[in-house]
């Protein structure tokens, strides 16, 4: 879609939503449903949208409990959209971000069943037995920008790191897309951060409470980038691009890093962030905790070895952008690698984690236009 196709407004090219609510009446702590609709279209005339409004309204009043295709007519003819319910509303513990803007209804479906914990894939009759947590529950998240260097809370001022000299403070602070040392899972640091005069033994003690080994990809432009989270080889500081993340047992580093860069990862990303700007999902440094991702601590010593060893035997695999995950031949492998024999899912699931991939490429808030969307579906 064109940006001025995403907006209500004339003067903006962002997306935007609609809310409409009835302020409460009682201090009731009922938390009441909520209904997602997501259109195909902006409709093209005032006439035009009366009927969708009527439409939203008719549906809105029926008693249902599961997502449907939104329709104009009452002869099912003319598909609008569709509409997706949450009975837990905004509330969910997990998030809802995810079943905003989104074309495929059944895309809506795996996200918001995501949101709440579990893993239904389209064309599948039953959920995967894999435990998915939010972050929070398994770490911490690291400090925001302006802690490192800001003009009167920051400790340190981050500069270059100098020809031939190992930084005592080493920082992942910025994206660099074209120098491609973004596409494979292990990233170094690309700055450091000098302590500022007078504020040293700060500085240190900011280091050993916030460093470490795990950054994640706070404004992940789908469509260029690969990588929702890195390894770095040593503990660094993360920055403006990528905050670091924290895991309250450093044995999950690895499969936390693996599982964040398969597909699930990458959809992960997307229905917790921000989209309002094609092919780009944005999280804020508070709103990182809140994504989704496998629960580590539930795996086993056997298992954490396991994963070890396939992230070694990935540590050489460049990632095509997120938005080519339905092409990319290292995502799928990853994709396997982990699920089936990391996770010992059935191999039969594969074949509906293709499709899912392949929707997910699909949607317009993930190629943002781009050529390199699938062609054929």
């Amino acid at each position: 879609l064109k940006l001025d196709e995403i907006a209500f407004s004339a003067d903006t090219g962002m997306a935007e939503v609609l809310i409409v609510a009835t302020r409460k009446t009682t201090n009731s702590a009922k938390k009441p449903p909520v209904t997602f609709f997501n259109l195909l279209n902006r409709p093209n005339s005032f006439i035009e949208a009366f009927h969708v409004a009527k439409a939203v309204v008719v549906h809105r009043k029926t008693d249902r409990s599961e997502s449907h295709k939104l329709f104009l007519d009452s002869n099912y003819s003319n598909e609008i959209g569709h509409c997706v319910y949450s009975k837990s509303g905004f509330y969910d513990k997990m998030g809802l971000l995810g079943v905003i803007r989104v074309r495929d209804m059944d895309v809506s479906n795996f996200a918001l069943r995501l949101s709440q914990g579990y893993i239904k894939l389209p064309r599948t009759s039953e959920a995967l037995d894999v435990p998915i947590v939010q972050l929070k529950e398994i770490g911490r998240r690291g400090p925001y920008h302006q802690d490192i260097n800001g003009p009167s809370a920051g400790f340190f001022d981050v500069v270059e790191i100098a020809p031939n000299i190992v930084p005592s403070f080493p920082i992942l602070w910025a994206h660099d897309v074209k120098s491609g040392r973004e596409n494979r899972m292990t990233v170094k640091a690309d700055k450091c951060g000098e302590p500022r005069p007078g504020q040293e033994n700060q500085a240190v003690a900011f280091w050993e409470n916030h460093a470490g080994r795990v950054c994640v990809n706070r404004d992940f432009r789908l469509n260029s980038q690969a990588l929702v989270a890195c390894l770095c080889p040593s503990k660094v500081l993360g920055g403006v691009a990528w905050p670091s993340f924290h895991w309250h047992n450093s044995e999950h580093e690895v499969p936390l890093v693996l599982w964040l860069n398969t597909t699930l990862g990458l959809i992960s990303h997307w229905f917790t962030g921000t989209r309002q700007q094609p092919g780009r999902s944005r999280l804020s440094v508070l709103l990182l905790p809140s994504m989704v991702s496998l629960d580590v601590s539930k795996l086993s010593a056997r298992q954490i070895d396991t994963a070890h060893k396939i992230f070694d035997d990935f540590s050489d695999v460049r990632f095509l952008p997120a938005n080519e995950a339905w092409r990319d031949e290292g995502r799928m492998a990853l994709d396997k690698t982990v699920l089936v024999d990391l996770l010992q899912q059935p191999p039969a699931i594969l074949d509906s984690l293709e499709l899912l991939r392949n929707k997910w490429c699909s949607e317009p808030s993930v190629h943002g236009g781009k050529k390199t969307r699938p062609k054929d579906f």
